[in-house]
């Protein structure tokens, strides 16, 4: 007894069966530390380290493997990844009824492709790394599924010109939003939306075609406007009004 508490005995150390696998380590042998005369288990890992382990650790399961397994672990957590919530968001809005996005997606017939719907990896290897914070999964067919070849990282001003009513122009077998053809001539998109409803313009001339820009004529001066004059200039204005 001491301070009115039963020690417990002391764990016996359980004998290590050579060939007895331990999680990802298997005892090949004994050896003993060099500094405490410890006996210790060799075990050989299955990534292919040799390690020695206290034996009392392998038996209790404490240790597992080399490390190997922690360090995957660390390295190796997807759902940390940048692009996991984009991937499984996408899943969600395609193949999960009781998504709010799902009537936009699921309910359209847009599918995400087998490969990618059943792996992370195969879904980052083929799309790529997420560039900014600020991008998104985006499809060149807004119509299209989610697929290789099909999708890729876009910002929301990019996004903005491929929804599905986005109005286009195609110029010489180019087609592109409205305005991007703004961008690209500095013609305003109101311009080019009106050259288009009014009909008179090929494509080509749409986009090429400098806008004209008006002079306004100068307003003539009303007594009311000149009230402030001083009174040698308005009678000079009132002389030049009289011989018009």
């Amino acid at each position: 007894m001491s301070n009115g508490k039963e020690r417990l005995p002391r764990r016996k150390l359980a004998d290590i069966v050579v060939g007895q696998r331990y999680g990802r380590l298997v005892a090949t042998g004994l050896t003993r530390c060099a500094k405490t005369n410890q006996l210790l288990a060799v075990c050989s890992c299955d990534c292919g380290s040799v390690v020695t382990q206290q034996m009392h650790y392998l038996v209790s399961g404490r240790r597992v493997s080399c490390g190997c397994k922690s360090r995957e672990g660390r390295v190796g957590d997807k759902t940390k990844k940048p692009e996991y919530i984009p991937w499984a968001a996408m899943i969600a809005r395609c193949c999960c009824e009781g998504s709010d996005r799902y009537p936009y997606y699921g309910g359209r017939g847009i599918k995400v492709c087998d490969k990618w719907r059943s792996s992370f990896d195969a879904f980052l290897l083929d799309v790529g790394e997420r560039p900014t914070s600020g991008h998104s999964l985006e499809r060149d067919d807004v119509n299209g599924h989610y697929e290789p070849g099909n999708v890729r990282w876009a910002t929301r001003k990019e996004q903005a010109r491929n929804r599905r009513n986005s109005r286009k122009l195609t110029v010489n077998g180019i087609t592109r939003t409205i305005a991007e053809w703004s961008e690209l001539t500095g013609i305003s998109r109101s311009m080019i939306d009106y050259r288009i409803k009014r009909g008179q313009m090929t494509p080509e001339q749409i986009v090429s075609t400098p806008v004209k820009t008006t002079k306004k004529s100068p307003q003539k001066k009303t007594e009311e406007q000149v009230s402030d004059f001083p009174p040698e200039g308005l009678a000079i204005l009132r002389e030049r009004a009289e011989g018009e």
